[in-house]
């Protein structure tokens, strides 16, 4: 294996973090999920504080729909995907891929 570069490397440190929040976020969302669809009351606002993300909807369902779906959101599961997988190409795209 040869050297890493120092930009190479930091691409590496940000696949894997946002990765590894990606992960860490949607298994605490599934542990709420489940109370989410049941009830009545806005339990989003509740994994919003254990996360520390600031508390920007308006009920159960638009929770469940931007936190996971919107681009827009920098909190949001679907733009820390964006976030490894533009890590992961310009990996790629180095000719970095036979260590990945």
């Amino acid at each position: 294996m040869g050297i890493i570069s120092v930009e190479r490397a930091n691409n590496l440190l940000w696949l894997g973090r946002y990765s590894e929040r990606v992960y860490t976020t949607l298994r605490m969302f599934y542990l709420q999920f489940d109370k989410m669809i049941e009830s009545e009351k806005d339990e989003f606002s509740d994994f919003c504080s254990k996360l520390n993300i600031p508390v920007i909807y308006t009920s159960n369902e638009d929770f469940i729909s931007r936190y996971l779906y919107d681009s827009t959101n920098p909190d949001s599961v679907l733009s820390n995907l964006l976030r490894a997988y533009d890590n992961a190409v310009v990996l790629i795209n180095a000719g970095c891929y036979d260590f990945l």
